[in-house]
């Protein structure tokens, strides 16, 4: 059985946190691209079309509110799950409402549990089509 090879972009500025989930999330079957800020996230949305980004929201220079606000404002509809060090109810709340898919607060959930996130994002995805 093959399955189509699932795109995920990933947004995060510590780079070894980002080559951890760029690892982990090749060896379970993914193509990643990564990119270290809000800027050369949007700039990798306008080339390449991608089946889920994984956000942070703490970044310098454009941060990942800004970066989601931007998509939508240019009707980008790419699935987004944030994955962000930020817990406080007040930003859960506001990624939320700009309609991501899922929110993980990444000092609390172990890698294993970030793969299983997107897995399952991906499963509910595939049976929504």
């Amino acid at each position: 059985m093959t399955k189509t090879q699932k795109s995920i972009l990933i947004v995060e500025d510590d780079s070894g946190i980002s080559h951890i989930l760029e690892l982990k999330l090749k060896s379970a079957g993914y193509a990643t691209t990564l990119v270290s800020g809000g800027e050369a996230a949007l700039t990798a949305l306008k080339k390449t079309k991608f089946n889920l980004m994984l956000l942070d929201l703490r970044m310098p220079g454009m941060d990942g509110f800004m970066v989601l606000q931007t998509m939508r404002k240019h009707k980008d509809t790419t699935p987004v799950i944030v994955c962000s060090v930020l817990s406080q109810d007040a930003d859960i709340k506001r990624a939320k409402e700009f309609g991501i898919v899922d929110y993980i607060i990444k000092v609390n959930v172990p890698l294993q549990g970030i793969l299983d996130r997107i897995e399952r994002f991906f499963k509910t995805e595939s049976g929504n089509t």
